[in-house]
């Protein structure tokens, strides 16, 4: 059995939750905070080290720029990666849901009469994915108007046959 309790809804009572999970973190980024962290902690002691000899002038000329500079840009990337820890996508045998936001939450829930189609993109090399959920006739929002994504997710052809299976389920009972 799951456990349901972090994920951000609610469901129907007899209603199962039948897959969940989050956007995978992007390795590229992963790769890209050491020299980021090497660069700003150079900074940083180099800024100490001037405040010790009590060189303000410098620190407040050529360090603290660059330290500002530093912090946003850790700022964003923990802000990034707290955003896509808050992105649930859910599979229940009811409907498709995936919820986001950080001091907003979005919900978008679909139920399987609602999917036109579903097409899956999958990476062989690195074996993520992203499965697109095509509506029929619903608009979301303006950029993506008729369509769910479940972005870069691990065991992206499982979830791909569970909700074709679904989809099966769902047009076999019509």
């Amino acid at each position: 059995m799951q456990d349901n309790s972090r994920l951000p809804i609610g469901f129907l009572s007899d209603e199962r939750v039948l897959w969940h999970g989050n956007p995978i973190p992007n390795k590229s980024l992963k790769n890209a905070e050491k020299p980021f962290l090497i660069f700003g902690g150079a900074i940083l002691l180099l800024t100490l080290i001037l405040i010790l000899i009590k060189e303000i002038k410098v620190v407040l000329i050529g360090c603290l720029p660059i330290i500002i500079i530093c912090l946003a840009v850790a700022g964003t990337y923990f802000f990034f990666e707290y955003k896509r820890q808050q992105t649930f996508f859910i599979v229940t045998d009811r409907r498709i849901i995936r919820s986001e936001g950080v001091f907003s939450k979005k919900l978008y829930d679909v139920k399987y009469r609602q999917v036109a189609n579903v097409v899956l993109k999958y990476n062989s090399r690195s074996r993520l994915g992203e499965i697109m959920i095509k509506l029929d006739g619903i608009k979301f929002n303006k950029e993506n108007p008729d369509e769910i994504r479940f972005g870069t997710i691990e065991n992206v052809v499982t979830v791909y046959n569970l909700i074709q299976k679904q989809l099966s389920e769902y047009k076999g009972k019509v």
